[in-house]
């Protein structure tokens, strides 16, 4: 089994789906007709190195080397799984920041209503 990325030509919506690697062209349905299988992630680094086929489509794109993918991300606003952890820290730590300048606000206002 292998889980599988999938784009609708006409809505544009992509999906994940699931099938054994026998039935990996086995797309779901969209707007009446067959998904477009894709690479909507990058493979792991080495992947391309255990054949002799040298590259991937992506959204239509042939990808052959680790630049096209760089542009096709960039041009898909997609980012790399490190790039996307450091932004989730970053939100975190923007978020703590803000829920403790509220709780502070918060318990400034209950004081000053209280008289204290």
């Amino acid at each position: 089994m292998g889980v599988y990325d999938a784009e609708c030509g006409k809505c544009g919506k992509q999906e994940e789906y699931v099938r054994p690697f026998s039935q990996c062209l086995d797309t779901p349905e969209c707007c009446g007709t067959k998904m477009n299988k894709v690479i909507l992630t990058a493979p792991q680094v080495g992947a391309m190195c255990w054949t002799d086929h040298k590259g991937f489509y992506a959204g239509g794109r042939y990808i052959a080397n680790a630049g096209d993918m760089k542009r096709y991300m960039n041009e898909k606003g997609l980012v790399t799984e490190s790039e996307g952890a450091q932004e989730v820290a970053r939100v975190r730590a923007r978020r703590e920041k803000e829920d403790r300048e509220d709780l502070v606000r918060t318990v400034q206002e209950v004081a000053d209503a209280a008289g204290l």
